[in-house]
Protein backbone atom coordinates (compact mmCIF):
# COMPACT_ATOMS: atom_id res chain seq x y z
CA UNK A 1 0.00 0.00 0.00
CA UNK A 2 1.66 3.35 -1.20
CA UNK A 3 2.64 6.05 1.38
CA UNK A 4 0.18 9.16 1.71
CA UNK A 5 0.42 12.53 2.91
CA UNK A 6 -2.45 14.55 3.67
CA UNK A 7 -2.55 17.87 4.03
CA UNK A 8 -5.30 20.09 5.14
CA UNK A 9 -6.13 23.96 4.76
CA UNK A 10 -3.13 24.10 2.62
CA UNK A 11 -4.37 25.63 -0.71
CA UNK A 12 -5.69 28.65 0.74
CA UNK A 13 -2.88 29.55 2.52
CA UNK A 14 -0.34 28.95 -0.25
CA UNK A 15 -2.07 31.22 -2.28
CA UNK A 16 -1.45 34.54 0.13
CA UNK A 17 2.56 33.61 0.67
CA UNK A 18 3.60 32.98 -2.65
CA UNK A 19 6.55 35.51 -4.15
CA UNK A 20 4.84 38.04 -6.26
CA UNK A 21 6.59 36.63 -9.56
CA UNK A 22 4.40 33.18 -9.21
CA UNK A 23 1.55 35.41 -8.61
CA UNK A 24 2.43 37.00 -11.74
CA UNK A 25 2.89 34.40 -13.87
CA UNK A 26 0.46 31.52 -13.59
CA UNK A 27 -0.87 28.53 -15.96
CA UNK A 28 -3.73 27.23 -13.37
CA UNK A 29 -6.38 28.02 -16.16
CA UNK A 30 -6.04 28.05 -20.16
CA UNK A 31 -6.93 32.33 -19.35
CA UNK A 32 -4.04 32.93 -17.24
CA UNK A 33 -1.56 30.76 -19.28
CA UNK A 34 -2.42 32.95 -22.24
CA UNK A 35 -2.16 36.53 -19.94
CA UNK A 36 1.36 35.28 -18.15
CA UNK A 37 3.05 34.32 -21.64
CA UNK A 38 1.48 37.86 -22.89
CA UNK A 39 3.66 39.59 -19.90
CA UNK A 40 6.49 37.16 -20.14
CA UNK A 41 7.19 38.17 -23.70
CA UNK A 42 7.16 41.71 -23.05
CA UNK A 43 9.11 41.67 -20.19
CA UNK A 44 11.74 39.01 -21.95
CA UNK A 45 11.15 36.23 -19.19
CA UNK A 46 12.39 33.70 -21.39
CA UNK A 47 12.43 31.04 -18.70
CA UNK A 48 8.85 31.23 -18.15
CA UNK A 49 8.22 31.61 -21.76
CA UNK A 50 10.11 28.45 -21.70
CA UNK A 51 8.77 26.48 -18.89
CA UNK A 52 5.04 27.46 -20.50
CA UNK A 53 5.47 24.88 -23.63
CA UNK A 54 4.24 21.68 -23.02
CA UNK A 55 6.27 18.69 -22.18
CA UNK A 56 5.26 16.56 -25.45
CA UNK A 57 5.77 19.73 -28.12
CA UNK A 58 9.79 20.19 -26.59
CA UNK A 59 10.40 16.43 -26.65
CA UNK A 60 8.97 16.39 -30.15
CA UNK A 61 11.11 19.22 -31.57
CA UNK A 62 14.08 18.13 -29.25
CA UNK A 63 14.21 21.71 -27.26
CA UNK A 64 15.95 22.38 -24.44
CA UNK A 65 16.05 25.78 -23.09
CA UNK A 66 19.93 26.50 -24.51
CA UNK A 67 18.20 26.25 -27.83
CA UNK A 68 15.04 27.71 -27.18
CA UNK A 69 17.01 31.62 -25.35
CA UNK A 70 19.54 31.25 -28.87
CA UNK A 71 16.90 30.80 -31.08
CA UNK A 72 13.73 32.69 -29.49
CA UNK A 73 14.52 36.24 -30.66
CA UNK A 74 14.75 35.29 -34.12
CA UNK A 75 11.32 33.05 -33.89
CA UNK A 76 9.37 36.49 -32.77
CA UNK A 77 11.00 38.25 -35.80
CA UNK A 78 10.27 35.65 -37.87
CA UNK A 79 6.20 35.86 -36.31
CA UNK A 80 6.27 39.62 -35.96
CA UNK A 81 2.25 40.20 -37.72
CA UNK A 82 1.70 37.08 -35.46
CA UNK A 83 2.90 37.63 -32.34
CA UNK A 84 1.55 41.25 -32.47
CA UNK A 85 -1.89 40.06 -32.58
CA UNK A 86 -1.22 37.52 -29.69
CA UNK A 87 0.17 39.93 -27.73
CA UNK A 88 -3.30 41.78 -28.02
CA UNK A 89 -5.83 38.91 -28.21
CA UNK A 90 -8.61 38.21 -25.89
CA UNK A 91 -9.79 34.24 -25.48
CA UNK A 92 -13.30 34.09 -27.35
CA UNK A 93 -14.05 30.82 -26.87
CA UNK A 94 -12.36 27.64 -24.74
CA UNK A 95 -13.38 24.28 -26.42
CA UNK A 96 -11.69 21.06 -23.89
CA UNK A 97 -11.63 17.62 -24.90
CA UNK A 98 -13.66 14.78 -23.25
CA UNK A 99 -11.03 13.82 -20.91
CA UNK A 100 -10.06 17.41 -19.82
CA UNK A 101 -6.69 17.55 -20.69
CA UNK A 102 -6.77 19.47 -23.72
CA UNK A 103 -7.97 23.12 -24.46
CA UNK A 104 -8.67 24.45 -28.45
CA UNK A 105 -8.71 28.60 -27.27
CA UNK A 106 -10.01 30.53 -29.96
CA UNK A 107 -7.91 33.84 -29.89
CA UNK A 108 -10.02 37.30 -31.39
CA UNK A 109 -7.56 40.30 -32.17
CA UNK A 110 -8.29 43.34 -33.84
CA UNK A 111 -11.37 41.33 -35.96
CA UNK A 112 -8.72 38.50 -36.59
CA UNK A 113 -9.22 34.85 -35.56
CA UNK A 114 -6.83 32.68 -34.44
CA UNK A 115 -6.37 29.66 -32.33
CA UNK A 116 -3.41 27.84 -29.82
CA UNK A 117 -3.83 24.77 -28.27
CA UNK A 118 -2.82 23.56 -24.62
CA UNK A 119 -2.49 20.91 -22.93
CA UNK A 120 -2.41 19.95 -18.96
CA UNK A 121 0.22 19.39 -17.26
CA UNK A 122 -0.90 18.65 -13.52
CA UNK A 123 1.75 18.63 -10.69
CA UNK A 124 2.80 18.54 -7.09
CA UNK A 125 5.52 20.56 -5.81
CA UNK A 126 7.10 20.23 -2.00
CA UNK A 127 9.49 22.99 -0.58
CA UNK A 128 11.34 21.67 2.55
CA UNK A 129 13.36 23.68 5.01
CA UNK A 130 16.86 21.18 5.46
CA UNK A 131 17.65 22.67 8.66
CA UNK A 132 19.59 25.53 7.89
CA UNK A 133 17.02 27.44 6.38
CA UNK A 134 18.08 26.32 2.71
CA UNK A 135 15.37 25.41 0.53
CA UNK A 136 15.05 21.70 -1.10
CA UNK A 137 12.51 21.45 -3.87
CA UNK A 138 10.93 18.65 -5.19
CA UNK A 139 8.84 18.85 -8.08
CA UNK A 140 6.64 15.25 -9.82
CA UNK A 141 3.88 15.09 -12.14
CA UNK A 142 0.35 13.91 -11.45
CA UNK A 143 -1.02 10.92 -13.17
CA UNK A 144 -4.96 12.64 -12.25
CA UNK A 145 -6.42 16.17 -12.13
CA UNK A 146 -6.14 18.28 -9.87
CA UNK A 147 -9.77 17.70 -8.21
CA UNK A 148 -8.87 14.13 -7.64
CA UNK A 149 -6.71 14.75 -5.02
CA UNK A 150 -8.19 17.37 -3.49
CA UNK A 151 -11.64 17.43 -0.95
CA UNK A 152 -13.58 20.61 0.31
CA UNK A 153 -15.83 20.02 3.22
CA UNK A 154 -16.60 21.05 6.68
CA UNK A 155 -14.57 24.59 6.50
CA UNK A 156 -10.96 22.59 5.40
CA UNK A 157 -9.10 21.74 2.24
CA UNK A 158 -7.95 18.42 2.40
CA UNK A 159 -5.21 17.02 -0.51
CA UNK A 160 -4.51 13.20 -0.02
CA UNK A 161 -1.88 12.29 -2.58
CA UNK A 162 -0.64 8.89 -2.80
CA UNK A 163 3.38 8.70 -3.14
CA UNK A 164 5.10 6.02 -5.29
CA UNK A 165 8.52 4.94 -5.74
CA UNK A 166 11.10 8.07 -5.99
CA UNK A 167 8.09 10.53 -5.34
CA UNK A 168 8.54 11.13 -1.76
CA UNK A 169 9.20 15.07 -0.28
CA UNK A 170 12.18 16.33 0.07
CA UNK A 171 14.37 15.63 3.41
CA UNK A 172 13.77 18.21 5.79
CA UNK A 173 10.59 19.96 7.23
CA UNK A 174 7.87 20.82 4.92
CA UNK A 175 7.37 24.59 4.48
CA UNK A 176 5.39 24.86 1.18
CA UNK A 177 3.21 21.82 -0.39
CA UNK A 178 0.69 22.22 -3.44
CA UNK A 179 -1.13 20.83 -6.68
CA UNK A 180 -1.49 22.69 -9.14
CA UNK A 181 -2.74 22.66 -12.74
CA UNK A 182 -0.38 23.76 -15.40
CA UNK A 183 -1.86 24.62 -18.74
CA UNK A 184 1.09 24.41 -21.34
CA UNK A 185 1.07 25.56 -25.04
CA UNK A 186 1.44 22.28 -27.63
CA UNK A 187 0.63 24.95 -30.30
CA UNK A 188 1.31 28.52 -30.85
CA UNK A 189 2.52 30.94 -33.60
CA UNK A 190 3.56 27.96 -35.69
CA UNK A 191 6.25 27.40 -33.38
CA UNK A 192 6.85 23.46 -34.65
CA UNK A 193 7.61 24.40 -38.20
CA UNK A 194 10.40 26.97 -37.06
CA UNK A 195 13.70 25.24 -36.85
CA UNK A 196 15.36 26.56 -33.39
CA UNK A 197 18.42 24.02 -34.23
CA UNK A 198 19.05 26.38 -36.93
CA UNK A 199 18.23 29.73 -35.12
CA UNK A 200 20.46 28.75 -32.36
CA UNK A 201 23.30 27.81 -34.25
CA UNK A 202 23.21 31.38 -36.10
CA UNK A 203 22.87 33.01 -32.57
CA UNK A 204 25.88 31.09 -31.38
CA UNK A 205 27.84 32.14 -33.98
CA UNK A 206 26.73 35.54 -33.56
CA UNK A 207 26.82 35.46 -30.11
CA UNK A 208 30.82 33.96 -30.76
CA UNK A 209 31.41 36.65 -33.37
CA UNK A 210 30.54 39.58 -30.74
CA UNK A 211 27.51 40.41 -33.53
CA UNK A 212 24.40 41.86 -32.46
CA UNK A 213 21.18 39.76 -34.03
CA UNK A 214 19.09 41.79 -36.69
CA UNK A 215 16.21 43.92 -35.13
Amino acid sequence: MPARTTLAALILAFASCRSADVAEYSLATPEQALRSFQRANVADNYEFEFRSLASRLKTEMDLSYNTYTLGRDSFMRQHRRELALFLESDIARVEYSPDGTTARVELAAEGQVGEIVLVNEPFCEWVADDGAGRAITRKVGLDRDVPAYVSVSDGRTVVDVPLGGGDEPPPGRIAEFRVARAWKFLELLGIREFRFDEAAAEGERRKGAGGKAEP
